[in-house]
């Protein structure tokens, strides 16, 4: 999930229940990586200004795994 994928999403999100799911890390490798996945994109993503911004203006409620 890239910056540019994940402000996409956020800006058209449609009506109702929206789950958006991540695995965002420090490191693309560790022990149990999955072996191509991009988990620090994943990060930048969920953390850079213009991501954080839509999802505000999206009017959804955010949340996490505890929330649910």
């Amino acid at each position: 999930m890239t910056r540019e994928r994940l402000k996409s999403l956020l800006e058209r999100l449609p009506e109702g229940v929206v789950e958006i799911y991540t695995h965002p890390a420090t490191a693309n490798s560790f022990a149990g990586y999955a072996s191509g996945y991009r988990y620090t994109d994943e990060l930048a993503a969920l953390t850079d200004a213009e991501c954080v911004a839509a999802a505000r203006q999206s009017g959804y409620r955010l949340g996490g795994f505890a929330d649910a």
